[in-house]
């Protein structure tokens, strides 16, 4: 997933995913 992390698609796709993982680690720490 890193690697994907480009200059090119760093906003598409590197920001979506930083949001997604930010989401369901609050989520999973919220279920505990």
């Amino acid at each position: 997933i890193l690697k994907k992390c480009t200059r090119e698609n760093w906003e598409e796709s590197c920001l979506v995913l930083q949001r997604y993982f930010s989401w369901e680690y609050e989520d999973y720490h919220y279920e505990k």
